[in-house]
Parts: structure tokens; sequence; C-alpha cells
């Protein structure tokens, strides 16, 4: 009998030391410091920081107008294009080059303000939806498991605010517009100044039939390019108003625990 309950009591004790001693996940571990690293990363690389210290620049060149932005051209009209911008290099040089960076800057604006990355944090649209998947194929097995050194669950949940922290930040972002647009006023100036800054890169360059009154090939592109950053500095100044001081305790607590416990039960590296 002590031979068998000896048997016993060193398969539990060995098990126990293998739950206590299994790893959080196989991607490592990450430091307070990193998390700050990638916030910072991540805002520098933001359509805000990027191109809203252009704009001083852009407003004062001249432009071409909306409606002489050529969407979709073939490799020939390019080679030709690139040919007359060659010809007229001697007598214009500093023309052609405001104007390229005019519309370079809106045609990014557009790709980077989708509905799914309205804080332009990702580098593109593209981007944007593969990390969207990427968050969206984690498995959720409710936590690590106990580890007998270490804090293996505020190690995960670190490593994946490093990893999500653009998603997160969005869920964020649909929480403070929820709760304005439901329990403050429907007329709450977040919801409706991301409705805008999504208007502003969906309307078209030329005029339309349906709206002929309206002469957006006419329009600079500069003011375009303008008015669609000076929505998008409003829409992160009162994000940050809704986070700070407006927010309901009770739907900022729900957000930010819905966060942190996605950060906890997410497997890093599992999609």
């Amino acid at each position: 009998m002590s031979s068998k309950q000896a048997k016993r009591a060193a398969q539990k004790s060995a098990s126990k030391k293998d739950v206590e001693e299994e790893p959080v996940s196989s991607t490592g571990t990450v430091s307070p410091g990193k998390l700050l690293e990638v916030t910072k990363t991540l805002l520098m690389g933001s359509c805000i920081v990027k191109y809203a210290p252009k704009i001083p620049h852009i407003l004062q060149a001249e432009g071409p107008l909306s409606g002489g932005v050529k969407q979709g051209e073939t490799k020939a009209t390019e080679e030709k294009t690139e040919e007359n911008e060659e010809k007229t290099v001697e007598t214009e040089p500093a023309k052609g080059v405001e104007k390229e960076e005019t519309v370079e800057i809106f045609e990014t604006l557009v790709s980077r303000l989708a509905w799914h990355n309205p804080l332009g944090l990702a580098g593109t649209a593209a981007d944007s939806m593969t990390m969207w998947y990427s968050l969206k194929g984690q498995e959720i097995d409710m936590g690590p498991l106990k580890k007998k050194k270490g804090t293996p669950k505020m190690d995960r949940i670190l490593l994946n605010l490093c990893n999500n922290l653009s998603q997160y930040l969005h869920i964020l972002l649909t929480f403070m517009m929820l709760q304005a647009f439901l329990f403050r006023s429907f007329f709450s100036c977040l919801p409706w100044l991301v409705g805008y800054q999504f208007a502003s890169v969906l309307v078209p360059l030329k005029t339309t039939e349906m709206l002929p009154q309206v002469p957006l090939s006419q329009i600079p592109l500069k003011f375009r390019v303008a008015g669609t950053m000076a929505i998008h500095a409003l829409v992160w100044l009162f994000f940050a108003y809704e986070v700070i001081w407006k927010c309901n305790f009770i739907i900022e607590f729900l957000a930010l625990g819905l966060i942190i416990f996605h950060a906890h039960s997410a497997a890093p590296g599992s999609n």
C-alpha cells in the first residue's frame, strides 16, 4: 500500500511541476519598455504625424485641380506623361514636384483611411485587413497555465498588446463612438467626424451627374488634402477627449476590460 501511495504522490508532483513550468508561448516575452517602443513606432508612422507637417507647404504650392488627376492610367499614358514632364523640367521644375507630392499624399490618404483603419495607423488598407484577420485567427485558450517562476499572464498580455495595439485602439474608438452617439447625444462630434473623414476620401474627384451643380473637378486638390487632414486631426482630438474626459466609467471599464481579456485569453502566434 505504501509503495502505491508513493507512486501516486510522485505522479501528482510530476504533473504539477509540468503545469507550473510550461512556458507562456513560443514567441517569448516582452517588457513594458517594448510596449512603449511599439506605441511610439506606431504613432510615428501614422497619417497624422507623417503628413500633417506637409500641409502648410502643400497649401502654398501650386497643385492640380481635382478633375485633372488621372486615375488608372495605362503604361503608355504614363510614359507619355513622363516624357512631357521631362520636357517641362527646365521651365517649371518645382511645380511638377509639388503636383506629384499633392497627388501622392491624397492617394495615400485614400488608401490608408479605410473604414477598418480610421485612425490611419496601418501602412495600407491591405496591411490593416491582414492585422484584423490575424487578430481574428488567434486561438482563445483562456490564458496561460501556471508557472512556478515568472508572470506568464502579464507576459502574454504585454505580448498581445504589442502585436495587436493598432486593432485594440480601433476597438476602443468604436466603444467611444457608440457611447457618445447612444448615451450622450446623436450630435456628438466623434461619430460624425469619422463619417466626414470617410466622405472626404470617398467623394469623387470629378463632377458627377447626380450633383452637376457641385463643381468637384474645379476644386484644387490641395484643399481636398488639407480638408481631409484637418478632419483626421479632429478625429484624433475628439477620440482623446472622449477617452480622457467624457466617457462613462462603466463603458470605459467594459472596453478596456474586453481588450485586456482578449490579450490574456488569446494565444500569441496561434493564427
